[in-house]
């Protein structure tokens, strides 16, 4: 072999090597992280022309089954899927702490407790109807991963959550 085909040959293993051994990586023992926080904010009274299909199947699939205007109403606010994976032997929760326009600074907590984690997971959020009609619009947010001591393991939050 010529000295420039040998050194080719070379690089070429080289690289096989470095990308067997980067997509051999995984999560610590113990660890969680949020990928990504999905944010829709439903607003039923008014009515909504875009030329996007993709948000209005959001909004048809937000109200479907809603047939009286009541039933409209009540599905009206803000909806939150969080993308999320876990790697902990044990249980975890799942915490979405916001604030609203007509409470002021004062945190309101909702909570998903997860017994077995998946690898892989989704969970929604949604804070609707008469929650939503009287408190107003969420203002701030953040979403954490609690394990079963209490100890955040990862944590993700809107801009004006402080």
């Amino acid at each position: 072999m010529t000295a420039p085909s040998c050194f080719l040959l070379r690089l070429m293993a080289l690289g096989l090597v470095s990308m067997i051994f980067c997509s051999c990586s995984s999560l610590p023992e113990s660890s969680a992280t949020i990928s990504r926080v999905k944010y829709y904010h439903l607003v039923a009274d008014k009515p909504f022309v875009v030329n996007d299909p993709a948000i209005m199947a959001e909004r048809a699939y937000h109200l479907h089954g809603a047939v009286t205007k009541a039933e409209t109403l009540a599905r009206g606010g803000h909806y939150y899927s969080v993308f999320w994976k876990a790697r902990h032997p044990g249980p975890l929760s799942l915490r979405f702490e916001y604030r609203q326009a007509n409470t002021g600074l004062k945190s309101r907590v909702k909570e998903i407790q997860v017994a077995q984690p998946r690898r892989s997971q989704v969970s929604k959020f949604e804070v609707i109807g008469e929650e939503h009609a009287t408190h107003g619009r969420v203002t701030s947010w953040k979403i954490s991963i609690v394990d079963a001591a209490g100890r955040e393991l990862a944590a993700e939050r809107s801009y004006l959550w402080n």
